[in-house]
Order: structure tokens, then sequence, then C-alpha cells
């Protein structure tokens, strides 16, 4: 049984980052309503539909950019 690892894709690295970030950012009071409505759209049981993702980004990209004005702690 020869399988291949399977190397991790770019969104999944992307959403653990922010996760890993969540904390540190919560504790300075920033708002994570946009990630919020992501994560209740595209992940379902821990899946997360990558496809439709991509597709409709503007919530996940908006978090993103005010994730990387909020100053650091």
């Amino acid at each position: 049984m020869n399988r291949k690892r399977q190397r991790p894709r770019p969104c999944l690295v992307a959403i653990l980052l922010l996760l890993a970030s969540t904390a540190v950012a919560q504790a300075n009071g920033f708002d994570h309503t946009l990630y919020d409505r992501v994560l209740g759209r595209f992940v379902s049981d821990g899946r997360v539909d990558y496809r439709h993702l991509q597709q409709n980004r503007e919530d996940l990209d908006r978090y993103l950019e005010a994730v990387a004005k909020f100053p650091e702690a």
C-alpha cells in the first residue's frame, strides 16, 4: 500500500494561521464577525468547501485585510 503524503493546501494553511492568531486578536478586542460568517458558510462538520470559498472570497478577503491592519500586541 503506497500512499503518497498529501501536501497541505495553501487555503487550509491560511485558515489554520488565522485560527492561531485569533486568540491574540480576541484579547485585543478585534471583531471576528466576518471570519465567523466565512466559517458558517463554508465549513461544515470540520470540512471546508474550498471550491465555493474560492468563488465567494469577499468576506474572507475583507477579514484578512482587517487582520493585516490590526496593530500587533
